[in-house]
């Protein structure tokens, strides 16, 4: 059968997460002498700098925080590793997963690893979770941020699709499309924007009110040039 394992542990300071907060805050710590454990659910660091290219400036710093923190005697690295709970005295559960070692149980190997850590601080660099506009036909193949995009393409080297509309509505206008023609991205907005003239330049129509972009998003043939998927992100109308 599988098994199982559970530890107690301590440490001076505990982050959650290691994104771009996350590796600078264990990394400040440690250098400071404090006993640091540094908990990622992922089985990478980094964090949004994985959405990034491998050639990025972004990578290169992870690279080089990761090498600096890892070379500290007193700094412990969790890959997948969940923070399950906070509880009293500032205590941690943390579930270390072990299954891409292949453990035998028979050599008493475990597969997951309960963790009760009892930190004297915690900073939760978590990130944040992007929130999608909530429309119509939204869990449509093809419909997803253009974080999940990035990812596919900088992580996984995957590309999802030869043709792609990104539609967004921040405060700004912002319309693109890969791969951009004037004429499908001038009925992209007129259509967005509810113009039936030509006539008006782009400038003007950043300038107005975006209201009926939520139910129009639903319409995909609303996409001029007929993409295979829909980005939901700010870019640049150009």
């Amino acid at each position: 059968p599988e098994r199982y394992q559970t530890r107690h542990a301590f440490a001076d300071v505990l982050v959650v997460g290691s994104g771009p907060a996350g590796l600078s805050a264990a990394l400040t710590a440690a250098r400071a002498g404090a006993r640091v454990v540094l908990a990622e659910q992922d089985s990478t660091l980094g964090g949004s700098f994985l959405f990034d290219d491998v050639a990025s400036a972004g990578e290169e710093w992870r690279r080089a925080m990761e090498a600096q923190l890892a070379a500290l005697p007193n700094a412990e690295i969790l890959r997948r590793t969940t923070a399950l709970g906070l509880y009293d005295g500032s205590t941690v559960a943390l579930l270390e997963r072990r299954e891409h070692l292949r453990p035998d149980p028979a050599a008493g190997e475990a597969r997951q690893v309960l963790i009760t850590l009892r930190a004297r601080a915690i900073v939760f660099a978590t990130g944040a979770t992007e929130r999608p506009l909530i429309f119509a036909n939204n869990d449509r193949p093809g419909v997803m941020l253009a974080s999940a995009v990035r990812t596919y393409l900088n992580r996984f080297a995957v590309a999802l699709a030869k043709q792609a509309a990104g539609v967004a509505a921040d405060g700004n206008v912002t319309i693109k499309l890969y791969p951009p023609t004037q004429d499908a991205k001038q009925m992209l907005i007129a259509r967005l924007l509810g113009r039936d003239s030509e006539d008006e330049d782009d400038d003007t129509m950043v300038g107005k009110a975006l209201v009926q972009l939520r139910p129009l998003i639903a319409e995909f043939e609303l996409l001029a040039a007929q993409p295979s998927a829909l980005l939901m992100a700010p870019v640049e109308l150009r």
